[in-house]
Protein backbone atom coordinates (compact mmCIF):
# COMPACT_ATOMS: atom_id res chain seq x y z
CA UNK A 1 0.00 0.00 0.00
CA UNK A 2 1.51 3.81 -0.96
CA UNK A 3 1.49 6.21 1.52
CA UNK A 4 -1.59 8.07 -0.60
CA UNK A 5 -3.56 4.94 0.15
CA UNK A 6 -2.94 4.71 3.61
CA UNK A 7 -3.51 8.19 3.86
CA UNK A 8 -6.51 7.76 2.24
CA UNK A 9 -7.65 5.20 4.63
CA UNK A 10 -7.18 6.76 7.38
CA UNK A 11 -9.17 9.63 6.24
CA UNK A 12 -11.83 6.99 5.63
CA UNK A 13 -11.35 5.93 9.63
CA UNK A 14 -11.29 9.27 10.65
CA UNK A 15 -14.85 10.20 9.13
CA UNK A 16 -16.36 7.02 9.85
CA UNK A 17 -15.19 7.81 13.68
CA UNK A 18 -16.65 10.95 14.27
CA UNK A 19 -19.72 10.20 12.17
CA UNK A 20 -20.15 7.25 15.28
CA UNK A 21 -19.45 10.24 17.88
CA UNK A 22 -22.08 12.17 16.41
CA UNK A 23 -24.30 9.66 16.24
CA UNK A 24 -23.68 8.59 20.06
CA UNK A 25 -24.10 12.83 21.03
CA UNK A 26 -27.24 12.90 19.17
CA UNK A 27 -28.46 9.84 21.23
CA UNK A 28 -27.53 11.22 23.96
CA UNK A 29 -28.97 14.70 23.49
CA UNK A 30 -32.43 13.11 22.97
CA UNK A 31 -32.25 10.99 26.01
CA UNK A 32 -31.38 13.83 28.47
CA UNK A 33 -34.84 15.39 28.09
CA UNK A 34 -37.03 12.37 28.72
CA UNK A 35 -35.04 12.41 32.06
CA UNK A 36 -37.76 12.11 35.28
CA UNK A 37 -37.55 15.71 36.18
CA UNK A 38 -36.85 14.57 39.73
CA UNK A 39 -33.42 13.51 39.28
CA UNK A 40 -32.74 16.66 37.67
CA UNK A 41 -33.91 19.07 40.16
CA UNK A 42 -32.31 16.93 42.96
CA UNK A 43 -28.94 18.10 42.50
CA UNK A 44 -29.97 21.78 42.68
CA UNK A 45 -31.50 21.69 45.94
CA UNK A 46 -28.80 19.72 47.82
Amino acid sequence: MSQLEAAAEGTREAKAAAQNLRSAATVKLLLVPQAPSHLIAEPVMI
